[in-house]
């Protein structure tokens, strides 16, 4: 159930982000808060309306309905505090909730960078960009991003 769980937990918008990355980190990730939430354990006043909220707005349901199809393009998903999230990623002040992707998880051990860069850009800048992709990438460099169009797309291409 975890894979789901953190799907429903990463959708719910009723409740801040910063709340939910405070609960998760508290609780030990999303499967121990959810836990946490079904039991009522471990709550103060603020938490149980934040635990309230979640129990309104977790849509099991959508998450296993969106599951399925991300297991069928051959995806996955991670969440935060569970076992596969980058010890990184975990690290910086605003880490994403939930990590969803294709093909595997490179190793930690391997070098990351991040390609950034306007959605409309120059001929050259795009040039550029595929150029050092494809450099970076023969070299064992993973090449890390939100999939936004623009420079972040053309370097996946490449």
């Amino acid at each position: 159930m975890s894979d789901v769980a953190t799907i429903a937990f990463s959708r719910i918008r009723e409740l801040p982000y910063s709340i939910r990355k405070n609960l998760c980190e508290k609780f030990g990730g999303i499967e121990p808060l959810l836990t946490a939430v079904r039991g009522k354990n471990g709550a103060d006043q603020d938490e149980e309306k934040a635990f309230a909220l979640i129990e309104r707005h977790l849509d099991l349901r959508g998450a296993e309905s969106e599951l399925s199809k991300l297991k069928k393009l051959g995806g996955w998903v991670v969440g935060l505090g569970s076992p596969g999230y980058p010890r990184l990623l975990a690290e910086i002040p605003d880490p994403p909730l939930a990590l969803f992707g294709l093909g595997t998880m490179p190793a930690e051990d391997r070098p990351f960078l991040g390609f950034v860069g306007p959605r409309k850009p120059s001929t050259y800048g795009a040039r550029v960009a595929r150029m050092l992709a494809k450099d970076l990438a023969k070299e064992g460099v993973v090449l890390v991003s939100g999939l936004a169009r623009g420079i972040d797309a053309i370097a996946h291409e490449a």
